[in-house]
């Protein structure tokens, strides 16, 4: 999929991030909108590596974009 953003981002520690915006994206296979819908991101970094990657989104909204 693809699509546009808009996030803001809270530094937790030294090490980790979070990240919450809104995004609307297209799903490659059905070139079916998925709708506007909120994520959040959780990433840790550890010596230039990233080391944790949570992601949450309307995984159910998506689905149905993709698969039409």
């Amino acid at each position: 999929a693809h699509g546009l953003a808009a996030a803001s981002t809270a530094k937790l520690r030294r090490d980790t991030v979070a990240v919450f915006g809104k995004m609307n994206g297209i799903t490659t296979r059905s070139g079916k909108e998925v709708g506007a819908f909120t994520f959040a991101l959780r990433a840790k970094v550890r010596n230039g590596q990233v080391v944790l990657w949570h992601w949450f989104e309307d995984s159910y909204a998506v689905s149905q974009a993709f698969h039409g």
